[in-house]
């Protein structure tokens, strides 16, 4: 009798819960409207290296603008990686970057690129434990990225001879952890390099002969070698920031389209021949600070029409 009793309180029990829950999942909310999406929720799709991956989805609460998903873990995060995630693009051609400010209104989709870094392709040579890249063993990729480690060895340098010439190349990505950057001499198809904030050299004939049509130096750079900017016809526009101690001799000679020029007050040794040649630079600044000008450091500058020399200099080569 008790058994039974014990089996029947365990129904009512059973179907008193299932009751609940009934309820409980059917009860309207107290405004008597039904949780749903907003009426203008759109989705974006979510692509890397073609494949979809996740769908994601704002609404005009949002300006119709997303949060694009967290940076899959890549060689600057952990080093023994082979891959560098390129960035989230519009367009599955990757020539249209992605915006804090880009609308979806209409929905769409997002594409995400890993980059091969190829490690074992770079020659190098090492110095108390530290690797300098001198070289690659193959045509240089159109995106190249250079590693913070190789076979464990800590990345601090780019030798000067290193890329020569290699015209392939368009994107330069250096990994934290390189001190000087160096060797692109005549690599004349670079649209684009990252910096990171280890670097603080600008290597000798680092950019000679490049195409870059203007050039923003990182203000922690506190070098720039000889030759480093020579020859780069295309430049209209460079900045030397301030925190830069040093400029090479020729650093910006033959820098045809280059029209002015501004040199900060922390700069303390300039070399010979560093203006030499830009046969267009109009007007040049000297702030006070810089004791000596170098032997023709504005040799043959057939336009220049206003120099600013401040008081403190007293040597003119």
């Amino acid at each position: 009798m008790k058994k039974t009793a014990l089996i029947i309180f365990a129904l009512v029990c059973i179907l008193g819960l299932t009751m609940c829950m009934f309820v409980s999942c059917n009860k309207e909310p107290e405004d008597g409207k039904i949780d749903e999406k907003p009426s203008d929720s759109v989705s974006v799709k979510v692509y890397i290296d073609g494949v979809e991956n996740q769908e994601i989805s704002t609404d005009s609460s949002r300006g119709y603008t997303i949060i694009p998903p967290e940076k899959p873990e890549d060689i600057t995060t952990n080093p023994n990686s082979e891959k560098y995630f390129y960035g989230w693009f519009v367009d599955p051609n990757f020539q249209t970057p992605l915006f804090e400010t880009t609308k979806f209104q209409n929905g769409g989709a997002i594409y995400g690129k890993w980059i091969t870094v190829y490690s074992s392709r770079f020659k190098y040579t090492v110095d108390y434990g530290k690797a300098t890249i001198v070289g690659f063993t193959d045509s240089a990729p159109t995106v190249l990225v250079i590693p913070a480690y190789i076979n464990s060895f800590p990345v601090t340098g780019i030798g000067e001879d290193a890329f020569k010439d290699s015209t392939t190349i368009r994107t330069v990505i250096l990994c934290n952890g390189i001190e000087e950057v160096g060797g692109f001499k005549g690599c004349n198809s670079i649209e684009r390099i990252d910096i990171p904030e280890s670097v603080t050299k600008i290597g000798d004939n680092c950019f000679n002969g490049c195409g870059f049509d203007s050039f923003d130096i990182p203000p922690q750079i506190t070098s720039i070698g000889a030759y480093a900017f020579a020859n780069c016809y295309l430049l209209t526009q460079v900045n030397i920031p301030e925190g830069v101690t040093s400029i090479g001799s020729w650093a910006f000679s033959y820098c045809n389209s280059l029209p002015s020029v501004t040199i900060p007050q922390s700069v303390t040794s300039i070399g010979s021949f560093v203006f030499k040649n830009c046969t267009n630079l109009v007007n040049a600044i000297i702030s006070n600070g810089i004791a000596s000008i170098g032997y023709y450091m504005f040799g043959d500058c057939t336009s220049l029409t206003s120099i600013t020399i401040p008081n403190s200099v007293t040597t003119i080569g």
